[in-house]
């Protein structure tokens, strides 16, 4: 049995519940059952005795979400305890998927059989957890009357691992539709997740990843938030002097409309062959939500005299300090944490998006293959932070609304400024082959380029073609010791 715990558990005003770990074969008591074959599978529907499931427990490894203490589980637990003799009338039930069943009339009894999980497509309940949880999580005794209508399906054992996870995904996707799924929950439940997790390793605690996520902590940003942010640093998103094919005009979608940019992004990610599925961007992950960190930290602490002689009095930072002062999760000041200003999604994605033209990328013979920064986000922030918020508070002097943040952030001029353009205007192409840190796309490994002896790579070439984006690639100088060189290719 495993105690899944959200949020905390009980203790830190979370909440938890127990389940069975597969693979595992249990035995339960049941009213009556009758089985259906239908081509290559089995259906058994029936009735268990409530005390069973809460006696014995399920899996839930076939769930897309997981449940909680919703209203619904509240009235359902009102039934158990002043009706239990009619909770099978007014409850739909529970499927369940199960690899066998074995069914003993004699005893009344079915054995269970639940399989090993294929990722995170697995057995047990697919449809009915909020049921399975009212039950498990009930305080009170459950009466023997109590039946709980069942439907336990035995997939065809034919079926590869792949195929039968599919099979899972697509029943449990099917049986939930009556209570539409959360676009986050379909698509963690369609593996578009995966890269993101497996980069952020035990940051994804951060972040929920479906309803009812369990690992997820308290306050967690949802992922649709994330997966918009992305989209607005993007350069196959919106316009980039490196992909002329991306010019869709500014970021303003993607911090304003989080759902409909996930909806975007979850019909490229089916096409994998299209860069806006954001494959190529995950190893600059950690190093934009540091960036989101500092921003956040260095608009609380940081002088801004240079925009306003009283600036901490104008309308832009009363809007920016309204709400209060929040932990930060990824930066930390001599080892310690730091508390920022707590930006809105729109604000905060109107100023990482300010930061797209800075993001460099090489095209090598099977797609991208390296990406990274023309020039050290968090430095390119720290010299040109004044004239960008110089510009916002000119924007926002203009405004005359009750609502100040709406009426401000619904100005598309907002989102057209990038960082790097302070820097080097529009002769930014010309910084194409002087990238200041870059990351091996398949590998994720790192590289700082430097004129210091300290530098983790060097330039063979400063000419390319004038083709952009370039191809360069990482090569093994055998004669250097195994130095690693940045090559670009050009013609003579």
């Amino acid at each position: 049995m495993k105690k899944i715990e959200v949020q905390g558990g009980y203790e830190k005003g979370g909440y938890e519940f127990n389940v069975i770990e597969t693979p595992e074969k249990l035995t339960y008591k049941i009213e009556s059952i009758k089985e259906f074959k239908i081509r290559k599978d089995t259906y058994w529907h029936g009735y268990i005795k409530g005390k069973e499931i809460k006696k014995k427990k399920f899996p839930l490894d076939a769930n897309p979400r997981k449940p909680g203490p919703t209203k619904v589980v509240k009235i359902m637990q009102a039934t158990i305890q002043k009706e239990p003799e009619n909770f099978h009338h007014l409850n739909n039930g529970m499927t369940i998927i199960s690899k066998s069943l074995d069914f003993d009339q004699q005893s009344s009894s079915v054995t269970v059989e639940f399989g090993t999980s294929s990722g995170i497509h697995g057995d047990g309940v697919c449809n009915g957890g909020h049921t399975y949880f009212a039950i498990e999580q009930f305080s009170g005794v459950v009466e023997d009357e109590m039946l709980v209508k069942v439907e336990i399906l035995v997939l065809d054992p034919s079926l590869s691992p792949e195929e039968r996870a599919e099979k899972i995904k697509v029943i449990a996707e099917a049986r939930n539709s009556h209570n539409e799924l959360e676009s986050i929950t379909t698509a963690h439940y369609s593996g578009y997740y995966d890269g993101f997790i497996s980069t952020l390793g035990s940051k994804k605690v951060y972040f929920k990843w479906y309803e009812g996520d369990p690992d997820a902590l308290k306050n967690s940003e949802k992922v649709d938030s994330l997966i918009a942010k992305l989209t607005a640093i993007c350069p196959h998103w919106y316009s980039h002097y490196l992909n002329s094919s991306g010019n869709n005009g500014n970021h303003m979608s993607s911090a304003r409309n989080t759902g409909s940019t996930h909806k975007k992004w979850e019909n490229y990610k089916i096409n994998d062959a299209d860069e806006r599925n954001l494959d190529y961007m995950l190893p600059l992950l950690d190093d934009i939500l540091l960036l989101r960190d500092e921003i956040s930290w260095s608009l609380l602490h940081d002088d801004f005299y240079k925009v306003s002689k009283r600036w901490r009095s104008n309308r832009l930072w009363q809007y920016l300090s309204s709400k209060k002062d929040i932990e930060l999760k990824f930066k930390r000041v001599d080892g310690k944490k730091v508390k920022g200003y707590d930006l809105s999604h729109t604000f905060i994605t109107m100023i990482l998006g300010a930061f797209r033209e800075n993001v460099w990328f090489s095209v090598g013979d099977d797609g991208i293959n390296l990406v990274g920064w023309l020039e050290d986000p968090i430095k390119l922030w720290q010299s040109h932070k004044e004239i960008l918020l110089g510009k916002l508070n000119n924007i926002a002097l203009t405004i005359n609304a009750p609502s100040f943040g709406n009426a401000f952030l619904q100005n598309p001029a907002l989102y057209n400024e990038q960082l790097t353009f302070y820097s080097h205007g529009v002769n930014v192409q010309n910084q194409v082959t002087k990238p200041e840190i870059i990351y091996d796309v398949q590998s994720g490994e790192k590289y700082i380029i430097d004129e210091s002896n300290n530098s983790d790579l060097v330039l063979t070439c400063q000419i390319i073609d004038e083709d952009v984006p370039p191809f360069a690639e990482i090569v093994v100088d055998s004669s250097a010791q195994g130095q690693k060189y940045l090559k670009f290719e050009y013609e003579e």
